[in-house]
């Protein structure tokens, strides 16, 4: 019998290595160390929308948010639910929790197909749901021993999802889902390309798109990948130098996935352990090291020069505050930011409403006010 297991897992393997692409190696290194510590002005907030404080509507972390203005939504990944709102940030619904045939459980990650004004977002890491604008689920699809941390739509039925787990079963990073047939029919980067993928996490953003394409980023890889003609490739390595973390120091960490350790010893170390954010936007490649401040860095992609920040908060001209060192919604023509009231609050500070001006947009917020969206242009 256990022969009999070992051959049947040697031939999926075979099987998956034969659906699944080789990653090419990528000429377009870019050398971190060699950055100049600048302050750009690349875009700025044109917009402010605070979002909604009702008993049904409570955010706390604002995970991820989603943007259509076309069809005058807002959705917003927050408490492990799917908060939709319309585009002033006005409440509207969110998905029902339990175990009902309509309810979810946790949601781990969604995305939009605004074409067919709907919605899929990965339900309990192995359950993938086909939800409409107005929160009613249409469909659910289970992933037989696949658990998924990120999600995007491809066309009307093909999702791209990212492996929470890359294991001897499927050792790969991102697999390619066929909703209409329920099933996985392809799978994409080698889990070997990260050093320690067991260690990672996901990022706000792992699949972005910019003109028509869809990137790829990954915490523990110092890269970033574009998918075209149905594969994946590197378009860009990043260089850290001798603040990369080696594959030895990390494998201690693996047993039980201790990221949390991992993190803290490495940074200690004076080690960057994860790449927290990496996208195109305007003609630039930004990069947001998790470096224990999420230092910023920007690279032009009209001219051979990088820009180094502590922050991206500086390339936008936006508050010096903790909840924006990275944003929750990446397009081609727009960045959007979340922000926490009580960033702009001190310890001394009273209870009373004060007045935030970001650009040249106003905004009275509460202490205990729900988040609010900068739209960034």
């Amino acid at each position: 019998m256990k022969i009999l297991i070992t051959v049947a897992s040697v031939l999926m393997l075979l099987l998956f290595n034969n659906c699944a692409n080789k990653i090419k190696p990528t000429e377009n290194e870019l050398n971190l160390q060699n950055s100049i510590n600048a302050k750009i002005l690349i875009g700025e907030s044109s917009k402010l929308i605070p979002l909604e404080y009702t008993s049904d509507s409570r955010l706390k972390e604002v995970v991820k948010a989603e943007l259509d203005e076309k069809n005058d939504k807002i959705f917003i990944l927050s408490n492990f639910n799917i908060f939709i709102f319309d585009s002033n940030g006005k409440f509207i619904t969110k998905l029902k929790k339990g175990k009902g045939p309509n309810e979810i459980s946790m949601i781990i990650s969604f995305c939009l197909d605004q074409e067919n004004r709907t919605i899929y977002a990965i339900d309990l890491g192995n359950r993938i749901c086909k939800i409409d604008y107005s929160g009613e689920i249409l469909e659910i699809k289970e992933t037989l021993k696949f658990y998924g941390m990120a999600v995007k739509n491809i066309n009307n039925s093909e999702l791209l999802l990212l492996n929470n787990t890359p294991n001897d079963y499927d050792p790969y990073l991102v697999s390619k889902f066929d909703f209409s047939l329920g099933q996985i029919t392809k799978r994409y980067i080698p889990a070997n390309e990260s050093e320690y993928p067991l260690l990672s996490y996901s990022m706000a953003n792992n699949f972005s798109s910019y003109k028509k394409n869809i990137y790829f980023s990954y915490s523990s890889i110092m890269g970033l990948y574009i998918y075209e003609n149905d594969d994946f490739t590197k378009v860009a390595a990043y260089n850290i130098g001798d603040r990369k973390v080696q594959k030895k120091f990390a494998k201690k960490f693996e047993p039980r996935r201790k990221m949390g350790a991992f993190r803290e010893e490495a940074l200690n170390r004076g080690l960057i352990p994860f790449l927290k954010s990496s996208f195109n936007f305007k003609e630039f490649n930004f990069i947001i090291l998790d470096d224990g401040k999420y230092s910023c860095l920007v690279s032009s992609n009209t001219e051979n020069k990088i820009y180094s920040s502590e922050s991206i908060v500086d390339f936008f001209d936006l508050p010096d505050v903790k909840s924006l060192s990275s944003p929750v919604t990446i397009t081609d023509d727009l960045l959007v930011f979340c922000c926490q009231p009580l960033d702009f609050y001190k310890n001394d500070d009273g209870v009373l409403p004060k007045k935030v001006k970001i650009g040249k947009n106003e905004l009275y917020i509460d202490y205990d006010s729900n988040p609010f969206l900068i739209v960034v242009e």
